[in-house]
């Protein structure tokens, strides 16, 4: 913030002078910080308390920046108690100091949705109008790559912004927060568990140790390996992918259910295979409760809105048929391009 220390300039004889130069760049700043849309704005404060959670984070640092009235701050205030209890997270003001509290895994959810909507990266992965280099981002650009080149493939868009946001938020919550896990790892999956992505999921994590310098606890390897399973990084055995009858059963639904609700005729043999590619890694997020951003969500539903229509009234029955987490409209626009 710029000081108003000798904006006004006095000489004895000669009167007031506007240092104009400095007024200029004031009002450039104020303005720049002003003009940000509410949503923008409060998706900025939700993101330096949920950094820091539970340490607490004096009011005044919050709001500094963006030269609001007492009605407008707590407005803000209200609106993001309130969309704090979607993820189970409580905000909490005592004194001059305000913080966040709740489950870890519920604080990366919400951290990983705003990171992703504040467009840091782009789906090409290359900055997006940052004003400084962003060290952290340069090593996590430079850990996806190394992910790929062990498991022998590229991660496509919006996977690969799904994996970024969560090593990047991972960085951040051990160098700004005070975390506590609460759960011990359980490792069911690994009845039937992806022994390559793994091990290329245990060495990204020891090379973040290093990075941080700090023992970061086996728990991490279990959050990445789920971020990796839950993309489309699997390796073709004998010609065909290892798949869940589940796939194949969702898959075949999907298919049946548009055709007789479109009276459109698909080539099944294409739609089928290009459709269990989606459907296996989807599944894996609805499970882990992982979100992924679909920037061309409103240009699907106007391009291709008789379609997408249909797949999400079909995603409804399918999360209901199948007993599956709600099927996002992200979701459903994916699965529209594949129709």
């Amino acid at each position: 913030m710029f000081s108003p220390k000798n904006l006004v300039l006095s000489k004895k004889g000669k009167g007031l002078k506007l240092n104009y130069e400095l007024y200029l760049n004031i009002n450039n700043y104020n303005f720049k910080n002003r003009d940000k849309l509410p949503t923008e704005r409060r998706n900025e404060i939700l993101l330096k308390l949920l950094f820091k959670s539970p340490i607490k984070v004096k009011f005044d640092y919050l709001f500094s920046d963006y030269f609001l009235g007492e009605a407008s701050i707590n407005k803000d205030i209200s609106i993001i108690k309130q969309f704090l209890l979607n993820y189970n997270l409580k905000f909490w003001k005592k004194d001059e100091y305000v913080w966040i509290e709740g489950s870890e895994e519920n604080i990366r959810k919400l951290i990983n949705r705003i990171v992703i909507n504040l467009n840091l990266i782009n789906s090409d992965m290359s900055y997006n109008n940052l004003k400084k280099r962003d060290y952290d981002i340069d090593f996590v650009l430079s850990q996806i790559e190394r992910i790929e080149k062990e498991l022998e493939t590229v991660i496509s868009y919006p996977y690969n912004l799904n994996i970024f946001s969560h090593i990047y938020i991972l960085i951040n919550r051990f160098r700004k927060g005070k975390i506590k896990f609460e759960l011990e790892i359980k490792r069911e999956w690994k009845k039937n568990y992806n022994k390559k992505i793994f091990e290329v999921s245990k060495k990204a994590i020891e090379r973040l140790s290093e990075y941080l310098n700090v023992k970061l606890p086996e728990i991490e390897i279990d959050y990445l390996y789920q971020y990796l399973i839950s993309s489309r990084v699997y390796k073709e055995e004998n010609g065909e992918e290892i798949l869940k009858k589940e796939t194949k059963k969702i898959t075949k639904y999907f298919i049946n259910e548009i055709e007789k609700n479109t009276k459109l005729k698909f080539n099944n043999i294409e739609l089928k295979k290009d459709l269990i590619s989606h459907i296996e890694p989807m599944l894996q997020r609805l499970k882990n409760g992982i979100e992924i951003k679909n920037d061309l969500l409103d240009e699907i539903k106007i391009e291709y809105s008789k379609i997408f229509k249909e797949v999400k009234k079909v995603s409804g029955k399918v999360a209901k048929k199948f007993k599956l987490s709600n099927i996002s409209e992200e979701e459903s626009a994916f699965i529209t391009l594949y129709f």
